[in-house]
């Protein structure tokens, strides 16, 4: 019975929302006058609804039961009824403006009439008048209330001079006949209809606000997000850009670099062509000098390796990650710069504590790099004595402790906040991706942190700190 019931329910809503749609849905697409389009039809719709009661019942008695009629006839009340019927018509064609001045119009004839015939104190026609005024502001404007208030008054001005100037002859019979419950209902329901019609509009704007509002709420959402997409997608191509300059970086360090490398390299060839002709020209009885003299190109083509391998280390972009020995990568970096650093007579002291960690070895050793070469930088023009560049390693309850300082010229501390930015850069020359690239080694790929102190012509310190890993986690 009560799945019955349900059904029953369901269905009648169905229907309720079908007539809605149907009959009262505006068609309007802008929104204010959706919401004045929409309070039309239901107060044209009412009031065709109870015409046609009214009409209905007049014909009934009057046909069916043959005891005459009261008050309006069937005629009148069926042109009202159409006249009410085209203008619901204009509505929902697509004219509800125009339904809507002539609603009021409409609305206003029967009720100066009144005013005219009854006399201008009449107190339903002043209540009319109020509930016309309040019509035209919510189906028209708040100007067309101010018009129609402004007509009204000029109205009752010109009837109620001529009415106390004797033109015309008001029936004021009404006076004398005491105050019946039928007028109060008829006050009342005045009242009640200016307090609908007030209240269907204040709804409606009251929707249209919180719509509004939901789509401010919604329009800022996807504002939001795509501040955060911009911003995403730049800092993606800003990293992209950057891991680019800094490649290119790589290649024009080792551009500069290049000359100092070939000479370093030149030795160690030369030892091992002089050894092994050596070698080719003892022959098979002195094996013993020709073993030491084997050794010594050996050795020397070791040597050659590893030059081999710091240059390609700094050339190379590689990702993987792999305990290493930061130790050795120090010794790496200095081998790479250890030309540059005698020809301006600059010594390189490193510490030997030996040290693993597990990371991208390639990385830190572009970094560290980078730091020692801008402290061999930082002598440049200077007559120094003595010229060193500190490169200090220990271990403090598993985290990595690595100072580079030098003695060098220091930076301005108008410089100080700006060092670390990309493309900022004091060297003629540069391009300002050096540092930046290096700080974001230490703080992305390693999460440490680094800390620079510096006095003009006194030097700066590096002080780099990470904690050890072993094996991809931390201990």
């Amino acid at each position: 019975m009560k799945k019955i019931a349900k059904n029953l329910y369901e269905k009648l809503e169905n229907i309720g929302i079908r007539f809605f749609i149907f009959f009262l849905k505006p068609k309007s697409k802008n929104e204010d006058t959706k919401r004045r389009e929409f309070i039309l039809n239901i107060i044209l719709l009412s009031i065709i609804s109870l015409l046609a009661i009214m009409f209905l019942n007049n014909l009934y008695r009057t046909v069916l039961l043959g005891s005459g009629f009261k008050g309006m006839s069937p005629a009148t009340i069926f042109i009202i009824l159409s006249i009410y019927s085209i203008l619901y018509l204009l509505s929902r064609i697509g004219f509800p403006r125009i339904a809507s001045i002539s609603f009021i119009i409409v609305y206003l004839l029967p009720v100066t009439y009144t005013v005219y015939h009854w006399g201008t104190n009449v107190t339903q026609g002043i209540l009319l008048y109020a509930l016309i005024i309040v019509i035209s502001g919510v189906l028209l404007n708040t100007r067309a209330a101010f018009l129609t208030t402004i007509l009204i008054s000029g109205l009752l001005f010109v009837i109620g001079h001529a009415q106390v100037s004797s033109i015309i002859t008001p029936d004021l019979s009404w006076r004398n006949d005491p105050m019946s419950m039928r007028d109060v209902a008829v006050i009342i329901t005045t009242f009640i209809i200016i307090a609908i019609v007030s209240w269907l509009s204040n709804r409606e704007i009251e929707r249209s606000l919180r719509r509004a509002r939901i789509s401010e709420e919604e329009l800022k959402k996807e504002r939001d997000m795509l501040e955060i997409k911009v911003e995403e997608r730049t800092k993606e191509l800003r990293k992209a850009q950057m891991e680019k300059m800094q490649h290119l970086l790589r290649f024009a360090e080792f551009g500069r670099l290049s000359s100092g490398l070939f000479h370093d390299l030149i030795n160690p060839m030369t030892a091992v062509s002089l050894n092994l002709q050596q070698v080719k020209d003892e022959g098979k009885e002195e094996l013993t000098k020709a073993k030491t003299n084997l050794n010594q190109a050996i050795k020397a083509t070791k040597r050659m390796e590893e030059f081999i391998m710091t240059v390609r280390k700094q050339l190379q972009k590689q990702e993987n990650k792999a305990l290493f020995s930061i130790n050795e990568e120090i010794k790496q970096a200095t081998r790479l710069l250890a030309h540059k650093a005698r020809k301006n007579n600059i010594s390189l002291i490193v510490s030997e504590e030996r040290i693993k960690t597990f990371g991208n070895q390639i990385k830190l050793n572009q970094a560290i790099t980078n730091f020692v070469s801008n402290a061999i930088d930082s002598y440049k023009g200077l007559d120094m004595e003595e010229k060193k560049v500190y490169i200090d390693l220990s271990n403090k309850n598993n985290t990595v402790f690595l100072s580079i300082k030098d003695a060098g010229c220091g930076i301005a501390k108008e410089n100080m906040d700006k060092i670390f930015e990309p493309f900022f850069t004091t060297k003629e020359g540069g391009i300002g991706l050096g540092l930046s690239s290096s700080k974001n080694t230490i703080e992305n790929d390693f999460q440490g942190k680094l800390k620079l102190e510096s006095e003009p012509g006194k030097g700066t310190e590096i002080l780099i700190t990470f904690p050890i890993v072993k094996n991809g986690e931390n201990k």
